[in-house]
């Protein structure tokens, strides 16, 4: 743990001075509740400040002490907030405000209830819990509804922005407590319209990035199609479609090895959503569904009317025990490497939840998805 009277790295100077807040649980307008998590750049805390419905609870995003002079990162957050503030949908997180207090940047936006994309997946890996092919559909649909409202956005005099995330991935993907899923972090969304050209190498999740991208050719709106269907396969196949453990597998796979075909790594799925699948993860760009909402449309056949609440259920395996109300210590604000804590996770007993499914499969295998009977295409495959 970092002490307060510590060189912030880089810097010379005091991390509690670098840490900009007056008290331990204050920034600004805002009352520091918990910090909910970390990344390379970046820190989110869970507030409590003003938001357009009154005082409430929030997620308040930070860019970590040591970049706080980072003129890159502030100018990413900054971007982040004047593409996203504008865009109102209910699968897109909804950003409040952007500021600066005592010297770092903080972006105030909706305090999702719920889990990480990436986390919840692995919860159900975790307790041998498996996603039908209804709520894999369901998942990855309102993620695209998301994304086509942000590809459609104008500006203020009509004109197509060209918004692409380009990192779209489980780990910008949440999944909330009622079922649905919302996208956030546009940190690396690039408006095409503008003249900006980022340089100094990839950024993003290499495994669901479309070949145009790993080449670092101009992208549209179909790189995150790509994106979407690479998560599709992963939840439907249950392994990813570029599985190498290092970035040279992985590009030497999207690259330049054969796709392999679903049947190829899970037979048995219907013949009309393996057409879609391939269809999405197309690795010419031309031959992929030409819109976020295309591919959203093409995924309802297989979607139960029920998949929303299916995957709630799901989600309460994953409840955690309620933590207890506190503020947190001068360490936990100050220390920006330390790992956010993790309250214990207590799953319901089968009796208690008899409406989930628990995998039967020899251990290693792939996890089987469980179609809805309806949504089942029995054609041969020509």
């Amino acid at each position: 743990m970092a002490e307060s009277g510590a060189a912030a790295p880089g810097t010379g100077r005091p991390v509690a001075e670098r840490v900009g807040l007056h008290s331990v649980d204050r920034l600004g307008p805002f009352q520091i509740i918990r910090r909910l998590g970390s990344g390379g750049s970046a820190e989110v805390f869970l507030a409590r400040g003003p938001t357009p419905s009154g005082e409430a609870e929030l997620a308040l995003k930070l860019i970590l002490p040591h970049l706080a002079d980072d003129g890159g990162h502030r100018a990413m957050l900054l971007r982040e907030a004047r593409m996203v503030m504008p865009l109102r949908h209910p699968n897109i997180v909804e950003i409040y405000d952007v500021g600066e207090v005592d010297g770092r940047t903080w972006l105030a936006m909706e305090y999702l209830s719920g889990w990480p994309f990436h986390t919840f997946l692995k919860g159900l890996r975790d307790q041998s819990l498996t996603l039908s092919l209804s709520e894999a559909a369901h998942l990855v649909r309102e993620a695209a509804l998301g994304l086509h409202h942000a590809h459609e956005a104008t500006d203020e005099h009509g004109q197509p922005l060209g918004i692409v995330h380009r990192d779209v991935s489980p780990h910008n993907l949440m999944v909330s407590r009622d079922g649905h899923v919302k996208v956030v972090d546009f940190g690396l969304a690039r408006a095409t319209h503008t003249a900006a050209t980022q340089t100094g190498g990839l950024k993003g999740k290499l495994r669901y990035m479309p070949p145009e991208q790993l080449r670092s050719e101009p992208l549209d709106r179909r790189a995150d199609v790509f994106a979407l269907g690479a998560i599709l396969w992963d939840l439907a196949l249950g392994q990813p479609l570029h599985p190498g453990p290092t970035e040279a597998d992985i590009f030497q796979q999207a690259l330049f090895l054969p796709q392999p075909h679903p049947d190829e790594v899970a037979p048995g799925l219907p013949r009309a959503f393996v057409d879609v699948l391939q269809r999405a993860v197309a690795r010419e760009a031309d031959r992929r569904f030409a819109s976020a909402l295309a591919l959203a449309d093409a995924l309802v056949p297989f979607i139960h009317p029920d998949a929303a609440a299916a995957v709630a259920r799901l989600g309460e395996c994953l409840q955690p025990s309620p933590a207890p109300e506190r503020r947190p210590t001068r360490e936990e604000v100050i220390d920006w490497d330390a790992p956010p804590a993790e309250p214990p996770r207590v799953a319901p007993s089968r009796s208690q939840l008899p409406h989930v499914r628990r995998a039967t499969r020899p251990s290693g295998s792939a996890p089987p998805v469980l179609p809805h009977p309806q949504a089942h295409d029995s054609r041969p495959r020509t």
